[in-house]
């Protein structure tokens, strides 16, 4: 006989119809861990432990915002760290984020333009020699100028023997300004280097170089693509599928495009990289001309 409302107890056990609910809620609640738990184990012995490298301006911040990144012990997030600065053991994976050349450019063209507008230029906040900010002259031309800077062979030289360094990241590196003139790419191909070669840029002497890196990164790396961020994430993290699409915060101005030109300058300068990375004959168009 269960205990009645008037015993001591009877805040627990009051009914034989409370019991039941006490009991389902209990099952509930060891079915969820058990499943937390499960899943756990089949993210660190099935997937395998991650390294995850935050490539700027592919979705990184959406990512560790909307999946909880940094409460998952399986994956071991650097930030925008460079591949010397970052060791993966042999059970860990390297995962990078990863956009259309054409669609990041735009993006942080953007994000600069809207960054200045919005705050004093500093070290943290696109510095002069940003080459962002430095190809766009503080985001004061327009975006297709910026493309022409980018290749601009003067402009180059002249950095070049200068010895200007780039400031990213909040720090001053040597080799980007150098590293465009003698490989004749583009900004998004040094960035690509930088955070996945197993060598450093410097040792990255020609256009050649660069692809015979873009093979082998492609070999050793898992990218989650910008325009397919939560498919991929779900495929090569093991986290929950979203349903919909991403939201995209800052929209670029209404009606914006490229000028007819431009992605053909674009793919010249980081096409061959790009189609090797992305795995497949012909990039992807950029998602939209106004995803940030």
């Amino acid at each position: 006989m269960f205990l009645n409302e008037k015993n001591s107890a009877s805040n627990v056990w009051q009914t034989p119809h409370r019991h039941g609910e006490f009991f389902v809620h209990q099952l509930q609640n060891a079915v969820k861990f058990l499943a937390i738990y499960i899943s756990g184990v089949f993210q660190r012995i099935v997937k395998g432990k991650v390294i995850l490298v935050h490539t700027p301006k592919c979705g990184g911040t959406y990512l560790h915002e909307q999946h909880g990144l940094k409460y998952r012990k399986n994956i071991r997030s650097v930030g925008h760290a460079g591949r010397q600065q970052y060791s993966n053991r042999s059970n860990e994976r390297v995962v990078g984020l990863i956009r259309v050349p054409s669609d990041w450019y735009a993006s942080y063209y953007w994000f600069c333009k809207k960054s200045l507008d919005k705050s004093p230029q500093s070290e943290t906040n696109f510095p002069k020699h940003h080459p962002i900010s430095l190809f766009s002259e503080d985001a004061n031309v327009s975006f297709q100028q910026m493309i022409l800077n980018m290749q601009d062979e003067k402009l180059l030289s002249r950095l070049r023997s200068e010895g200007v360094p780039a400031m990213i990241y909040g720090r001053e590196i040597m080799d980007v300004f150098c590293f465009l003139d003698r490989t004749h790419t583009g900004f998004w191909t040094w960035t690509v280097m930088y955070h996945f070669a197993d060598i450093a840029t410097e040792c990255i002497r020609t256009r050649e170089d660069a692809i015979e890196q873009a093979q082998k990164i492609a070999l050793s790396t898992d990218f989650i693509r910008q325009e397919k961020i939560d498919s991929d994430a779900s495929k090569f993290l093991g986290v929950r599928r979203r349903k919909g699409d991403r939201i995209n915060r800052a929209p670029r101005p209404a009606g914006w495009q490229m000028q007819a030109g431009i992605q053909e300058m674009i793919d010249a300068l980081d096409g061959d990289v790009a189609r090797i990375i992305y795995g497949h004959d012909e990039l992807p168009l950029p998602a939209s001309t106004i995803h940030q």
